[in-house]
């Protein structure tokens, strides 16, 4: 069974959450286009075209996945990370820290080595650098989403 057919079985009767954050309204029509076009699940995206944006929605809404864009205006991706992944406050663990997150940004290879930005990107198993092809994001998010088997 190929992977397309695995998603449709599994989430036959379900409906991903997915946030798609970037400041780049080009790359998000096309990552949407190819994810209801390319993978049979039934998908409610929700849209950030900046850092707070994305945080506002993070804390109303649980999302199965985020695709968070780094470089991004009024709060950076590495904010929203933090968040995500309960970094930011110690007493607070929000109800997203189980969420898998797939990194899109032409910024990963600028980082310095020890950084702590670096550091908390080694952590993410889903990075993909800009620019990248379309294969490569279809590929990394079926394998996402295979990995969560509500």
């Amino acid at each position: 069974m190929d992977k397309n057919s695995l998603l449709k079985e599994y989430f036959k009767e379900q409906q991903i959450q997915i946030l798609l954050a970037d400041d780049e309204s080009d790359l998000r029509e096309v990552l949407k286009d190819t994810l209801n076009d390319k993978i049979d699940v039934k998908f409610i995206i929700d849209e950030a075209t900046d850092g707070e944006t994305a945080l506002n929605l993070i804390q109303k809404k649980k999302y199965d996945l985020c695709i968070l864009d780094l470089n991004m205006p009024k709060k950076s991706g590495f904010d929203v990370l933090k968040y995500v992944r309960g970094k930011e406050d110690k007493e607070h663990t929000p109800n997203t820290q189980k969420s898998k997150i797939l990194i899109l940004s032409g910024y990963i290879d600028k980082l310095e080595a020890n950084s702590e930005r670096k550091e908390l990107l080694m952590l993410e198993k889903h990075l993909l650098s800009k620019p990248f092809k379309m294969v490569e994001f279809l590929e990394q998010t079926q394998n996402i989403l295979l990995s969560i088997k509500k």
